[in-house]
């Protein structure tokens, strides 16, 4: 069900719902997620592999929080 002042979201890949109530979580954790890819896409671009990378190992975590913790 969709009620007012649900958030819709749409690509090309399909569509998501996000109810009001979960909006600011979501929103958050969506732009940590793109935060990590992108430096994923950095790693990978550097010659990283992508086998522990993606998805994120214990070790890649750790080497992102540190990334994270410079301020990046």
């Amino acid at each position: 069900a969709v009620f007012p002042g649900d958030v819709i979201v749409a690509d090309n890949d399909g569509a998501v719902c996000i109810p009001k109530a979960m909006l600011e979580a979501v929103v958050k954790e969506a732009i940590e997620q793109e935060a990590f890819e992108n430096w994923a896409m950095d790693e990978v671009m550097q010659g990283a592999k992508l086998p522990g990378l993606y998805p994120p190992n214990e070790e890649t975590k750790a080497r992102y929080a540190a990334f994270r913790a410079k301020g990046s």
